[in-house]
């Protein structure tokens, strides 16, 4: 469904506030993500999310914010019935205050960082993530704590705390997250540093994490790393290479599975959302063409194994995987470490300033340690979308 609405359509309802609208709609098809060429488990999702947003300006600095979102996802599976799931919330509702360049926000708000391999608002997801809590933004530093509220899945007794740094070594974070609800409980403390470096064309982006605390009754001790290299091979393309490991296993005392916190994996570990930042070894290519000033085409390769063997493949959400009701884990470690590949290319079109369009199409190739669970005919997962938005 396609309409447009023009800018600026909206009269003042009163001085000092704003209005903001947002929709959008995303139909994807999903085929044989078992993996399993006899099972036919393919089906189609439609999602559709809007917000309607009230922002007030009420001087010397105060904002007075709220955001509702709906969001429905309609699933039609080739065998079996269709489901329907909906949500309606608040994803923010914040007062912030801005002062002598400090900005202090208390309320229902989003937060990211960095690069939000670790921390992100999760946009691309029908539900997106927020957090009820406050964070202080000054001389470099960003300070927060919270509790989630808005996220795919629902866990109000997840507790996250940070405290980052942006500076000349770039930016250094300290983060502390503690979930009650898990027995035992789970309680993960993570320093974690990224930084930019350019030499001529090529721009060199670095992350490194170390993680320490309890986690499954065991003590944690784990780490995570990644390295980007993009040369821009002329104004229209550029080119990226990228390495990421997170380790993984454990013994009767420790657990070494790194743990992804709460990212938008989707920006880095393949489009179809099969892979996370967890006991994981990953190597990817790519390429970004500006065709017109309206139209950006980007290709992408990904290839994935196992850091430790025996222990799972985990996915974008941060569980393990699973093929039906069996999870993807071998713990004698016979099964090898080849995850598999994956191949993704997208295209986003400009409409407009405030409206645009895009598609995608992926396929993954399962490696032998995945196809050690299918026990039969293997075929290669497809997925793809179509996407349509538009705020004003």
């Amino acid at each position: 469904m396609l309409f447009f609405i023009p800018q600026n359509s909206l009269p003042a309802i009163a001085p000092g506030l704003t209005v903001h609208i947002e929709f959008r709609e995303r139909a994807e098809r999903r085929d044989d993500n078992d993996f399993f060429a006899s099972l036919n488990d393919n089906r189609a999702t439609l999602f559709t999310r809007g917000r309607v947003g009230l922002a007030y300006d009420a001087g010397e600095g105060t904002t007075l914010r709220a955001v509702y979102q709906y969001d429905n996802a309609q699933t039609m599976p080739t065998v079996g019935g269709d489901s329907q799931a909906t949500r309606q919330d608040l994803v923010e509702a914040n007062l912030q205050h801005r002062s002598r360049g400090s900005i202090f926000t208390v309320g229902r708000q989003k937060t990211s960082k960095g690069g939000q391999r670790l921390i992100g608002a999760l946009e691309w997801a029908n539900s997106s993530r927020s957090w009820l809590g406050a964070r202080l933004q000054a001389g470099g530093w960003d300070m927060f704590y919270g509790e989630l509220e808005s996220n795919p899945v629902p866990n109000p007794d997840v507790k996250l705390a940070y405290a980052s740094y942006d500076g000349p070594l770039g930016e250094s974070l300290v983060a502390y997250k503690f979930d009650d609800r898990i027995v035992p409980r789970t309680s993960v403390t993570t320093i974690d540093d990224r930084c930019e470096h350019k030499i001529g064309n090529v721009a060199l982006t670095g992350e490194a994490a170390y993680q320490w605390g309890r986690k499954s009754g065991l003590d944690l001790e784990a780490w995570a790393a990644t390295l980007r290299a993009t040369v821009v091979a002329s104004p229209s393309v550029s080119i990226f290479v990228e390495g990421n490991v997170a380790t993984g296993g454990s013994s009767s005392t420790v657990t070494r599975t790194f743990d992804n916190l709460y990212p938008t994996n989707h920006l880095y570990y393949g489009m179809m959302d099969l892979q996370g930042w967890s006991n994981m070894k990953g190597v990817a290519v790519g390429a970004n063409w500006r065709a017109t000033s309206r139209l950006g085409i980007e290709a992408s390769f990904h290839s994935f194994s196992l850091y430790d063997k025996k222990d799972g493949w985990y996915g974008a959400a941060g569980g393990i995987n699973k093929r039906g009701l069996v999870a993807y884990i071998d713990p004698s470690g016979a099964s090898g470490d080849s995850i598999g590949s994956e191949f993704d290319i997208v295209g986003k079109y400009r409409i407009s300033s405030n409206q645009s369009i895009e598609g995608g199409f992926g396929i993954f190739r399962p490696g032998g340690f995945v196809k050690s669970f299918v026990g039969g005919p293997i075929e290669e997962s497809t997925w793809g979308y179509l996407q349509f938005g538009t705020k004003f």
